[in-house]
């Protein structure tokens, strides 16, 4: 037909692996957001399903220093290669939920067909218990201690969710001792908007030092809301990236839905 000016085969497009745990298709209810938005729907908006046809982080381990972890949680109890303590009791117990948290949103339990999806699918935890409760701060000294506890289980990365004050030569050296053994080191900006200084350990893992790029050591992530804008957390040169966190309710659902222990905690007061 002389009116084609070309040709070419129509293929069908596979849909991107994504995973059978129900807050990843259920629709969100309790907040308002476009219809069709799904309960865990940060996932998706930061590529995983694509990053999931790479890997599923079959052989991936990180370490969680924080306040534990609930390992009776179905999402969480297969998930734990090792639990350790920094004088803080029982490490596969979790008082204050922050730990458990925050490991559910690395590496809960993925395509099991329940709860939620872990964003590193099949990777398991280096558990390092620092304190029952983290809301009064952590001495420069636990932190350390936990840091080289994490480094003897040579874990892929060092996840810390914590922050504050000025940096420290102690922990300065523990953090170069995971970076010498490639460890990628993560660690939270700060909380409060208007912070361009995040404090130690993310000013040691990221110093803002914008003429030297090999300066940084690690990642330091603050969150960005529901509409893809700044989540009222740090901003400056001591930032890495941000990814998904918590925010105003006005701009969506204020936080990400993850694990939490199933006993009582001091959240819960």
């Amino acid at each position: 037909d002389p009116a084609v000016t070309g040709v070419s085969r129509e293929w069908l497009r596979d849909l991107r692996r994504v995973p059978n745990d129900p807050a990843l298709g259920s629709p969100e209810g309790e907040y308002v957001v476009p219809p069709g938005t799904p309960i865990q729907w940060a996932l998706a908006r930061q590529g995983f399903p694509a990053a999931w046809d790479v890997t599923t982080g079959a052989t991936a381990r990180v370490a969680i220093l924080d306040t534990g972890i609930d390992a009776a949680h179905p999402e969480l109890g297969g998930k734990v290669a090792s639990a350790d303590s920094v004088d803080a009791g029982d490490a596969r117990t979790d008082s204050d939920g922050h730990g458990s948290h925050v490991s559910g949103l690395a590496c809960a339990g993925t395509d099991d067909g329940r709860g939620i999806a872990g964003a590193g699918w099949g990777c398991r935890l280096h558990v390092v218990k620092l304190g029952t409760d983290l809301t009064g701060g952590i001495p420069d000294e636990t932190i350390v201690r936990g840091l080289e506890v994490a480094i003897g289980h040579a874990p892929h990365a060092i996840g810390m969710s914590f922050g504050g004050g000025p940096d420290s030569a102690a922990l300065d050296a523990a953090i170069q001792a995971a970076y010498d053994r490639g460890v990628v080191l993560v660690a939270a900006a700060s909380n409060e908007d208007d912070d361009d200084g995040q404090g130690a350990p993310a000013s040691q893992l990221q110093p803002g030092d914008a003429a030297n790029l090999d300066a940084g050591r690690g990642l330091v992530v603050t969150a960005a809301d529901f509409a893809d804008t700044r989540a009222g957390t740090g901003r400056g040169d001591e930032i890495s990236l941000a990814a998904y966190g918590f925010y105003d309710e006005e701009r969506g659902p204020p936080g990400l839905i993850s694990t939490y222990p199933g006993a009582f905690t001091l959240r819960d007061l």
